[in-house]
């Protein structure tokens, strides 16, 4: 199985990975401990950071494979990832 993922931003900068119309989570980039990546699989309190400009593109892969299995009730991981819209947005302030 594979699923395509979309990046949306939203007026704060914010960036959301949908699956059609379903939002998976939340990511942005944010500068006030250097440059870092935050993302949010598990709720609104805890993000994951990664330190750089570098976009964590094996994480961002994973995060939406297993948030897709579990969101949508799937038994199994998908296979692959295509990202079909907005990848423009993952590169650092896109």
């Amino acid at each position: 199985m594979e699923i395509n993922i979309t990046v949306r931003k939203d007026r704060y900068g914010s960036k959301f990975a949908f699956a059609g119309d379903h939002e998976l989570f939340q990511f942005e980039e944010r500068t006030h401990n250097g440059a870092q990546w935050y993302f949010w699989p598990a709720g609104n309190y805890n993000p994951t950071v990664f330190n750089g400009k570098e976009f964590p593109m094996n994480y961002f892969v994973d995060a939406c494979k297993a948030k897709y299995m579990l969101d949508m009730k799937e038994t199994s991981l998908p296979e692959k990832v295509n990202v079909v819209g907005g990848k423009s947005r993952l590169d650092w302030m896109g």
